[in-house]
C-alpha cells in the first residue's frame, strides 16, 4: 500500500490480561489525547485549529450518522455485515499469507462457532513489549481498498465524516490523481492478537479512522520525537524514517524517558484524528473493523509536495543508471519501461497537486467544497469519485 507500507505487520500472543484502558502521559503533559463530540466540534473548528496541532483526537457521536441509523450489525459496517455480503471465492490481500479467499479468512476470523454458527466473543488480547512474536497467530486483511475491492459498500454501509471532505486528492484536474483517490478509504479486519507495526504514514498525509467493530490500542508518539525512537534508517525516496522491528519485537529499554508517548484504546464508535508524521504502532484487542483513510490539505500540502518532489527525483535518479546499464536485454528493457511508467505516474501526482494555488484554509471552510459542511446535521458524505461507483456489484452478494 503507497501510503500505509507498514500496517499490518504480525500477530501478538492473547492473554488473560486486560489492556491498558486509560490513557498514559509521558514526557509533556501537552501531548494528550483530545476528545470531542461530534455535535460540538464544527468543520471550521477541526480544520482551522485542530488538524494543525499535534495531538490525537478521539471524536464520539459519530457511530449512528456513519451507520446511517441502523443498529443491526447484520446491516451496518461490521464483521458479520462483511461476512455475510461478501463473495466468498474473491481474493484479497492478507498480510503474511499473500493472496486468501475471502471466505478461508472469514472462516478463520470466526475461529470460534457457536451451535448455530454464530460468533462468539472473542478474547481480549494483551501485548508486553519485547515478548516473543508468533506471526502465524492470526490473519489480517489490512489497508484494503474500498473502492477497488468493494465499491458496493458505498451505496449501503460507507460514508466519509464531513471533517474530511475537503481532501485535495480529491479536488485536482486529474480526478483520480492517477487512483491515489481511489485508495482510501481502506478497510481494517483482523483477529484479536494481529497489529501494525510502528510506522509514519507516507507523504505526510493525515489520517482518519472509524472504529466499526471492536477495539484497538493505539500507541502514539510526538512527530517531533522521531530520533528518539532510534529509526532503523531513513528512506531517501520517500523521505520517511522506517523501523525493521516492532516495539513488541525489540522491547523498551533503549527508549528515554523524555519521550512524549501516548496509549489509548480506541472502541467500537469512536472516530480517531492522527496528526501528520506521527509514529504509530496499532494493536487489535479484539476480532475487529476498521474504515481509514488518508488527505490532504492545508496543513501538509507542502510537506507533501516536498517528498513528492524527492521521490521524483529518486526515480529521475534510477530510471538515469539503468539508461547507462544494458536495456538491450529483454529483462533490461522490461526494466526501463517499469520505471519510466512509475516516474510518469508520480510526476502527474506531483504536478496535479503543485499547479494550484490551494486557497487559505478560512477561505476554504467559509465557500466549502462539496458536501463538505451544508449543515451541522450533514455529519457525513461521500466524495463525487466514489458516488460515481457506488452501483457497481462485482464483488456483492445480496442482503438476505
Amino acid at each position: 500500500q503507497d501510503l500505509r507500507p507498514d500496517a499490518g505487520s504480525g500477530s501478538f500472543a492473547r492473554q488473560k490480561r486486560p489492556a491498558v484502558d486509560v490513557p498514559e502521559i509521558l514526557g509533556d503533559a501537552r501531548y494528550r489525547l483530545e476528545r470531542y463530540n461530534c455535535e460540538d466540534l464544527s468543520v471550521s473548528k477541526f480544520r482551522e485549529s485542530i488538524v494543525f496541532g499535534k495531538n490525537p483526537v478521539i471524536i464520539s457521536g459519530l457511530a449512528p450518522y456513519m451507520r446511517g441509523g441502523e443498529t443491526d450489525p447484520r446491516r451496518f459496517l461490521s464483521i458479520d455485515f462483511l461476512r455475510s455480503q461478501v463473495d466468498p471465492d474473491m481474493e484479497v490481500q492478507v498480510k503474511l499469507h499473500g493472496d486468501m479467499r475471502l471466505g478461508h479468512f472469514f472462516q478463520h476470523l470466526y475461529h470460534e462457532l457457536g451451535d448455530e454458527g454464530d460468533r462468539q466473543p472473542a478474547k481480549r488480547a494483551h501485548y508486553k513489549h519485547g515478548q516473543r512474536i508468533d506471526n502465524e497467530a492470526g490473519l489480517y486483511m489490512a489497508d484494503i481498498s474500498v473502492a477497488l475491492n468493494f465499491p458496493w459498500l458505498y451505496d449501503t454501509v460507507v460514508r466519509i465524516p464531513k471533517y474530511f471532505l475537503h481532501c485535495f486528492s480529491h479536488r485536482t484536474r486529474n480526478r483520480s490523481l492517477e487512483n491515489i483517490a481511489y485508495l482510501t478509504p481502506s478497510l481494517f479486519v483482523g483477529n484479536a492478537g494481529t497489529f501494525s507495526s510502528l510506522h509514519i504514514d507516507q507523504y505526510s498525509s493525515n489520517f482518519w479512522m472509524f472504529m466499526a467493530d471492536g477495539e484497538k490500542l493505539w500507541v502514539t508518539f510526538h512527530p517531533d520525537d522521531v530520533a528518539l525512537l532510534n529509526p532503523s534508517r531513513f528512506d531517501e525516496e520517500y523521505q520517511n524514517w522506517r523501523w525493521d522491528e516492532s516495539l513488541l519485537q525489540r522491547g523498551e529499554d533503549d527508549l528515554p524517558h523524555a519521550l512524549r508517548r501516548l496509549e489509548f484504546v480506541l472502541r467500537d464508535g469512536d472516530l480517531l484524528f492522527i496528526p501528520k508524521k506521527t509514529p504509530h504502532e496499532v494493536y487489535n484487542l479484539t476480532d475487529c473493523c476498521a474504515l481509514s483513510g488518508n488527505f490532504f490539505d492545508q496543513s501538509n500540502i507542502l510537506d507533501t509536495l516536498a517528498q513528492l518532489k524527492c521521490k521524483v527525483g529518486k526515480l529521475e535518479e534510477t530510471l538515469a543508471l539503468s539508461a547507462a546499464g544494458r536495456t538491450d536485454t529483454e529483462e533490461g528493457a522490461a526494466q526501463k519501461v517499469q520505471l519510466e511508467k512509475q516516474m510518469s505516474k508520480w510526476r502527474e501526482i506531483y504536478e496535479s497537486l503543485a499547479e494550484i494555488d490551494w486557497p487559505e484554509v478560512s477561505d476554504d471552510v467559509r465557500h466549502s467544497f462539496g458536501c463538505m459542511e451544508a449543515s451541522q446535521n450533514d455529519m457525513v458524505g461521500l466524495f463525487p469519485l466514489h458516488d460515481e461507483i457506488k452501483h457497481s456489484r462485482k464483488t456483492f452478494r445480496k442482503l438476505a
